[in-house]
Formats: structure tokens, sequence, C-alpha cells
């Protein structure tokens, strides 16, 4: 008996030590997926995971492994710094994100000089775990094909919401540890694990909040950061809806004020909730085309408020697109309404967790908005950023709020902010409000642009090349002189 003991004792500490031997070190494997051509895995591109602790400040023996794709300077001779690039969410995969463009003029651009690290933040698709939810797809998908009202579309996807999270309990997942701060901890020791000193980042949409949150317990760790589409780090997406109506008033407003849109334009604001009501009233069908099935659809102003907000992402032309809706004309519905559902990749878990661990205080806040607005502000509640899902999927999700301290970020980090005028959901205030903490911070406001227009504007790769090369000044701005500002005439 007191021999077994012995084994037993030995065994466990083995193990504990075999565990934590593997914590803050880099695995090489092969790529889980076939690289673009132009790639060559093994040439100056490696892929691995790196162990993590579960909770970086609790040793409970459980680990995470963060899947990790590193594309080495081409010009060794002056090479500088590395950059980790950070897309949104959350939820997307960094790896799924980004390497397609690495063979491209972009990747050839960063390359030029510093190693480009995609590291797939916990939770998110090539990690280990992740929290993908096929439920979630099905749900979107299926919205489409059903005639549901407003409060069945939003029962509808709690019961997808709760589905996923039967599943990642069944799998014993700790939804608790996935939150930007374990997150910006794993990012710091991926980095020491691939014996980077000192690194760039760059951080869009969702991913500014993991970079607030290496401004905050990592400065000295980053050489500098940009980050475009600003998430505040208080309120995240609770103030969406609130914000989407202020972008929308802005927007109406400069086509009551200017000569030529009041003349394309005229009224257009009270047209359009005007025809919001009618087609709540009488809704319209329309055909849409699913993988060679017809389906018919039919459009309520609650239906076609949740679709413009999506569609506001990347559609800096809403006067012309509002124009065609109040004339009848769908096409644009139908041709971008299963755009809206994100790419394959995109694990919705890792936001469910973010949202009900970090932010579930700021969705029960009242955000102010124009109740003229309030059949417009009543067809988000199906948004899956609206602050009656995120309510309702929080009591689903069921884990314990993080209370973090909310003083303001104070950094003197070298930190470029790109911000869309028309950014719907992290509007310029958000930088402006951040950028007081950051003592050497520049702000450049890309007039006329929406929140994922700014990202693929010409100008943005350019601004963070060169930036990043030499981060003690300013970038140029000449590029923002040939951007497209005005609206488009029907």
């Amino acid at each position: 008996m007191k021999k077994s003991l012995i084994i037993i004792i030995v065994s466990i500490f083995f193990c504990a030590c075999e565990q934590d031997t593997d914590i803050g070190k880099f695995t090489k494997t092969k790529f889980p997926f076939e690289l673009p051509e132009g790639i060559v895995e093994g040439d100056y591109v490696n892929f691995g995971y790196v162990t993590v602790p579960e909770l970086h400040n609790k040793k409970n023996g459980k680990s995470m492994k963060i899947a990790v794709a590193i594309f080495e300077c081409i010009n060794k001779e002056e090479e500088q710094e590395p950059l980790i690039l950070m897309s949104g969410g959350p939820g997307e995969s960094n790896i799924g994100s980004f390497t397609n463009l690495m063979s491209g003029d972009f990747g050839k651009m960063l390359l030029n000089k510093r190693d480009v690290v995609l590291i797939d933040v916990r939770g998110t698709y090539y990690s280990i775990p992740n929290l993908h939810c096929p439920e979630i797809f099905e749900c979107e998908n299926e919205l489409h094909k059903l005639n549901m009202t407003t409060e069945e579309t939003l029962e509808f996807m709690l019961k997808a919401v709760k589905k996923a999270h039967e599943r990642f309990v069944q799998a014993g997942i700790n939804l608790s540890a996935f939150n930007n701060s374990e997150i910006a901890s794993d990012i710091d020791m991926v980095m020491k694990a691939l014996k980077y000193k000192k690194y760039n980042v760059f951080g869009f949409s969702a991913g500014t909040l993991t970079v607030q949150f290496l401004l905050k317990n990592y400065s000295e760790s980053l050489n500098s950061a940009v980050i475009t589409a600003i998430v505040d780090i208080k309120e995240n997406l609770a103030a969406g809806s609130s914000n989407t109506i202020a972008t929308m008033e802005t927007i109406f407003d400069v086509c009551k004020t200017d000569e030529i849109y009041k003349e394309a334009y005229p009224d257009l604001e009270n047209r359009f909730l005007s025809m919001l009501d009618t087609l709540n009233k009488n809704p319209v069908k329309i055909k849409l085309e699913d993988k060679g099935d017809t389906i018919d659809y039919y459009i309520t102003g609650d239906k076609l408020s949740r679709w413009l907000t999506f569609g506001m992402y990347w559609n800096g032309q809403l006067p012309a697109t509002v124009n065609k809706l109040i004339n009848g004309d769908f096409s644009e519905v139908q041709a971008t309404i299963f755009v809206a559902t994100p790419q394959p990749t995109f694990s919705h878990g890792i936001g469910f967790s973010i949202m009900a661990g970090e932010f579930i205080n700021s969705f029960s806040m009242d955000f102010p908005y124009n109740k003229e607005y309030e059949i417009f502000y009543n067809g988000l509640k199906t948004a899956w950023h609206s602050p009656q899902f995120n309510l309702k999927m929080s009591e689903i999700w069921d884990i314990e709020p993080i209370e973090y301290d909310n003083k303001p970020i104070v950094s003197d980090v070298p930190t470029l902010m790109l911000c869309g005028e028309y950014d719907h959901v992290c509007p310029p205030k958000y930088a402006l409000q951040l950028a007081k903490g950051l003592k050497n911070s520049h702000f450049y406001l890309f007039e006329g642009m929406a929140h994922t227009e700014v990202a693929l504007s010409p100008c943005m790769p350019l601004m963070l090349n060169q930036f990043i090369a030499d981060p003690s000044k300013a970038p140029s701005d000449d590029c923002l002189k040939s951007l497209n500002k005005e609206f488009d005439l029907p």
C-alpha cells in the first residue's frame, strides 16, 4: 500500500512537471490547410502551437494550445521588430484572415523588413480548444428561409446559442477563460516563446480590444501599435444600436444640408423611416437564391433594419442604398444577404464569452438614441451585437462577469489610429477618448468611410508600413487626399 502511494505521488509530480515544461514552448507542425500559391511551408513559413496556461494567474494545471503562423523576413540584413496582425469579430481567425494576403503585395511589403506573426487567439478556429459554433451558422442560414417575427427570430437565435453552450460544457471547456486579458497574456507568452523581445501589433475592430489590453498590461513589450475601427474598452458593442442611429442621422443631415444631395435624395430620412413602417405592416416578397434553391423571402421593416446595419460595416454609400430600397429595388438585399454570415472559420463562442464576461454590465446600460428612430431600433434587436440579444445570450452562457478597473489606459507606446467617419459601431469618438492617455498617438480620420472600408483602403497598409518602420514620427497622410469622400448619386 505504501509503495503504491509513493508511485501515485511520483506519477502526479511527473505529470505536473511534464505539463509545466510545455507551457511557453513552441512546437512546430504542419499547416492545417493547403497554403495559397506563392507560400511554401518550411521555406520561410512555419506553423505550430504554443502551450499556454488556461488561466495565467491561477496555475490549475490546465492548458491550451495557441496556433501560430510565422512568416519570416525576406531581407534579413535590414530586419526590424516583427509585426502581429489581429483581425476582428471577436471570433475571426487571424491565420484564416491574413494567410492569403501574405503571398500578395501586402505581404511582400511587410516581409521586406520584418517577420509577420499570425496568432489564432484562444477560442478561435485553429487553436485548441476552439469555440467554433456550427449551430450559429445553421441558425443564420435558416433565418432566411423561415418567415418569423422579430421576437420569434430572437428566440430562434437563442436556441442555437443554448445548443452551442451545452456542447462546450459537456466537453469540459471553461468558458470563463476566454477574455481579452487572458488573450493579451497569451500573445506576450507566444512572442517570448518565439524569442522576440519587442514587437509591433496591428488590430482591426474587435482586435483593437486586445491591443488595448496589451497597451495596458504589456507596454514594455510593444515597439508600436496600429489600430483601426477602435472599440471602446468599456462599452464594447453595447452602444452599437445607439451609435448606428447616430451615424445614420449624421449621413441624413448631410443629405439635408448639401444642395446636390438635397436635390438627389429629398427628405431621405423621413421616407426611410416611413418605408420601415410600411414594410412591417405589408411585407414585400422577393426571391433569394441559395445554393441552387429559390427561397420566398418576405421583407419587413425589422428584417431590413437588421440587414442594413450589417451592410453598414462595409457600405459607405448609405444614401444610394436607402434610395433604392425606398423605390422598391431590393437587388442589394438579394445580392448580399448571405454575405452577412461570417467566414466559415469564424468562432462565435469567443465573442459570446467576451460579451458575457467583460461587457454584460455595459449591455445593461441605457444608451440614448433619437426616439424618432424607434422603429429602426426595434429592428436591431436581432443583430448579434444588440443589447437585447446579448443580455439574453449572457444568461445562457452563464459565466461570472469580470471586474476590470476602469482607469483610462496610459502608455507612451507610439500608436497610430485610423478611423472611418461613418463607422457605425466604432465611431471616431472612441479613438479620440483613448488618445487622451496615449502620449505618442496619431489620429487620422478617413472621411466618408465606413467600418471595414478603412482596413480595405489602399491607404491603410501604406500608413501601417510607414509607421512601424519609424514609430518616432507620424506617417504621411498624402494618400488620404485621393480617397473618394463623396456620396454616389442615383
